[in-house]
């Protein structure tokens, strides 16, 4: 488990109902402890975006389990946790 300061990107890709993005992130995050790290304290830096899955989109580098997400053609919600930036960087 992670002990250093680590950063989530959640990208929600909704059909129907579209839920709050400050809504989406905190249950992941609890989701989160013990599997990815042991406290969501750690996480210093967080992305949280809402996208309406019919919409037109420009895929640039994206990773396999997100461009599967879009395959599957349904609602999905896709969730990537890393190591944070440097601290004290505010960029």
């Amino acid at each position: 488990m992670a002990a250093a300061p680590v950063s989530i990107t959640v990208i929600h890709l909704y059909d129907e109902v579209a839920l709050d993005v400050d809504n989406i992130l905190k249950p992941i995050m609890d989701a989160l402890i013990g599997l990815t790290f042991d406290d969501d304290s750690r996480v210093t830096d967080a992305t949280s975006r809402r996208r309406y899955l019919k919409g037109t989109f420009r895929l640039e580098g994206v990773s396999p389990a997100l461009a599967g997400g879009f395959a599957l053609g349904r609602e999905f919600v896709y969730v990537r946790v890393a190591d944070a930036p440097p601290q004290d960087q505010l960029t």
